[in-house]
C-alpha cells in the first residue's frame, strides 16, 4: 500500500512539467521521449508511471477536475451562495496563473482522451456542473440571484465567462488576477444577482477585492 501511494504521489509530481510542455510546445507535437526528457527520465523510466501520452493527458484532466471539485464542494460546505460562486470563479481562474498547461489542455484537448477516460471525466465535468448549479439554485431560493432566468443557462454562461480568458489573457504581462476575477464576477452579479445579492457581492466586484481563499489542502497536488 505505501509503495502504491509513493507512485502515485510521484506520478503526480511529473504531471506539472509536461503540462507546461504541452502548453509551450503543443500537446500533438510533443513526443513521449521529449515528455519523458522535460521531467529527468528515460522513456521507459516514464511508461513505469503512464502507459503513453493519453494516460498523461487522463491525468491532467484528472488532477484539473479534483481541484476544482475539491473547492467548490468545501465552499458550499463553508459559504453563502453568492461567496461560493464567485469564490469558485477565482479558483478556476486562478488556475490560469499558477498551471496555465492544465487549464489549455483541459479546455481544448479533452476530445483526444480515449474513450474510457472521456467518459470518466465527463462525469467528473457533469458532477462539478451540478455542484455550480446547486449554487445557482440555492441563490435564487436565498434571494440573492434572480428568479426570472434560466440557472441552467446561467451556469453555462460563467462557464463560458471562465474559459474565454485563455483566447487573451496573459498572466505574466496583463491585467493582474483579481482584475481579471473581479471583472467576470461583477458581469455574472451584474447579470443574475437581485439588489440583495449584488450588496453582498460588492467585495467581489470592487476595487481591491481579493480572492476568499479555500484550505490548503486543496491545491491541485495534493487533492485524494
Amino acid at each position: 500500500m505505501p509503495r502504491k501511494s509513493v507512485a502515485a504521489e510521484r506520478r503526480r509530481e511529473l504531471i506539472p512539467p509536461i503540462a507546461a510542455l504541452f502548453d509551450s510546445r503543443g500537446y500533438h507535437l510533443v513526443s513521449v521521449n521529449e515528455a519523458a526528457r522535460v521531467v529527468g527520465l528515460s522513456k521507459a523510466a516514464l511508461y513505469h508511471y503512464f502507459k503513453g501520452k493519453e494516460s498523461i493527458l487522463y491525468a491532467i484532466h484528472d488532477e484539473f477536475m479534483r481541484t476544482v471539485t475539491g473547492k467548490i464542494e468545501q465552499r458550499i460546505a463553508s459559504q453563502p451562495p453568492v461567496e461560493a460562486l464567485c469564490g469558485s470563479v477565482g479558483d478556476v481562474v486562478s488556475l490560469y496563473q499558477t498551471h496555465p498547461g492544465y487549464v489549455r489542455i483541459f479546455l481544448e484537448h479533452h476530445r483526444e482522451l480515449a474513450p474510457a477516460d472521456r467518459k470518466a471525466i465527463q462525469k467528473k465535468r457533469q458532477k462539478y456542473g451540478e455542484l455550480v448549479l446547486g449554487i445557482v439554485r440555492a441563490g435564487i431560493a436565498s434571494g440573492d440571484f434572480r428568479d426570472d432566468l434560466d440557472p441552467e443557462m446561467i451556469v453555462r454562461n460563467i462557464f463560458g465567462m471562465c474559459a474565454w480568458p485563455i483566447q487573451w489573457w496573459e498572466p505574466d504581462d496583463g491585467p493582474e488576477l483579481d482584475a481579471v476575477v473581479r471583472s467576470i464576477n461583477a458581469m455574472v452579479l451584474g447579470g443574475i444577482a437581485t439588489a440583495q445579492g449584488r450588496r453582498r457581492g460588492r467585495r467581489h466586484t470592487s476595487t481591491g477585492a481579493r480572492i476568499a481563499p479555500v484550505a490548503e489542502n486543496a491545491s491541485i497536488s495534493s487533492l485524494e
